[in-house]
């Protein structure tokens, strides 16, 4: 919670700050906008937080940090047992972006998108009290492609595309002497990109 009323506090400081801007530019100032910020509104909701900020490098291309912190503790029902979960990950890499009608104008966009990650899971069942635990780490190739609507300072985006992931494999160890158990983690997967930001 503290964490969402962060994100929440950081845009509505660089709205004041992009209108005084904007106020700047209406006296004759340049209204071309160097920086936007961006978080995914819908992930905020469920535990998952996802903010990057870009840089305009040149008149086509920004490049900048993007961090991804997911915590999640869910409850999942089988036939004959309940599991507690406890879910931990967080992401950093370097976003860019390429926007063949200008940076920061509403068009569509490509993304190339790096990223080391690294998660944490524990599970532990209500009815045996038996704990499994497992982490993993790695890095994450994203290729986006999608569609970005700036309105003066606010802006949105909607894309897609796939992401690839190094780890092959992930190893599960059980607190009851079982045996380990190994499964896969790595490959190709659908990934969504929706965000809003503001631009100054």
């Amino acid at each position: 919670m503290a964490f969402r009323l962060g994100l929440c506090s950081l845009l509505i400081a660089l709205t004041s700050f992009a209108t005084t801007a904007q106020a700047q530019d209406d006296d004759g100032g340049s209204t071309d906008h160097r920086f936007n910020v961006r978080i995914a509104p819908l992930g905020a909701l469920l535990g998952w937080y996802n903010i990057d900020a870009e840089m305009a490098v040149t008149d086509q291309f920004a490049i900048g940090p993007t961090v991804t912190i997911l915590n999640l503790d869910p409850e999942v029902d089988s036939n004959t047992d309940k599991v507690k979960l406890d879910v931990s990950q967080q992401k950093f890499g370097m976003r860019g972006t390429y926007y063949p009608r200008g940076v920061f104008q509403t068009g569509w966009y490509v993304t190339p998108m790096v990223q080391y990650y690294k998660v944490d899971v524990k599970g532990t069942s209500t009815t045996t009290g038996t704990r499994a635990t497992a982490d993993n780490s790695g890095v994450v190739f994203t290729g986006l492609v999608g569609y970005h609507w700036f309105w003066d300072n606010f802006n949105l985006n909607l894309g897609a595309g796939y992401d690839f992931t190094t780890t092959g494999k992930t190893k599960v160890k059980f607190s009851d002497g079982r045996p380990d158990e190994e499964i896969n983690t790595g490959g190709a997967g659908l990934s969504l990109d929706f965000m809003i930001g503001i631009a100054f």
